[in-house]
């Protein structure tokens, strides 16, 4: 089961490309949502985000691993 999060920023790609800096600091440490034609075109996170998001991968890669060899 995948656990989805909505995100609490969404803003568009233009104002994304004006100041992407901005965009990512707007999120204050969350992911922020960029649209593009009124639907969600990519997500940016913040280093500390994507640097939990790489362990819990390699966590639940690890225990996928596990449980494959049983």
């Amino acid at each position: 089961m995948i656990n989805t999060h909505k995100p609490t920023k969404q803003v568009s790609l233009s104002d994304l490309q004006k100041d992407p800096l901005s965009v990512l600091r707007s999120g204050q440490g969350q992911a922020v949502a960029i649209i593009d034609n009124d639907k969600p075109a990519f997500y940016i996170v913040p280093p500390q985000m994507y640097q939990l998001l790489t362990i819990l991968d390699m966590k639940q890669h690890a225990l996928n691993k596990e449980k494959s060899s049983y």
